[in-house]
């Protein structure tokens, strides 16, 4: 088999690293901006609520009840969402850092 000089494995190993910590990176911006987002769309589904809550206590306090339910339940909804969103990026740097090690290995087994 062709043997690579412990420099040329030293180095390729060194790019494979940096590579998953670039990959892990855009995981966590990717996780990052879409918990900022869903975090926004809470803030503004909370700040028509209250807006809403005023026309409500007007109208009568059964309807704005009723809306506060269904705001607590899509505030649940978004929360359940964001962990979702969670659990999926640790899968993905778990698997992006278990790739890189692997690919390490191989290198350094060459």
């Amino acid at each position: 088999g062709v043997s690579l000089s412990d420099e040329t494995q030293s180095k390729m190993a060194e790019t494979a690293f940096v590579l998953s910590e670039l990959s892990e990176r855009n995981v966590q911006y990717t996780s990052d901006m879409l918990q900022l987002v869903h975090e926004e769309e809470v803030a503004i589904m909370t700040h028509s609520i209250q807006e809403e809550k005023i026309e409500l206590l007007k109208e009568g306090e059964h309807e704005y009840l009723l809306e506060y339910f269904e705001h607590q339940y899509e505030k649940a909804q978004c929360q359940d969402s964001l962990q979702k969103i969670r659990v999926q990026m640790e899968i993905d740097v778990n698997t992006i850092n278990a790739e890189s090690e692997y690919t390490v290995q191989k290198i350094m087994d060459v």
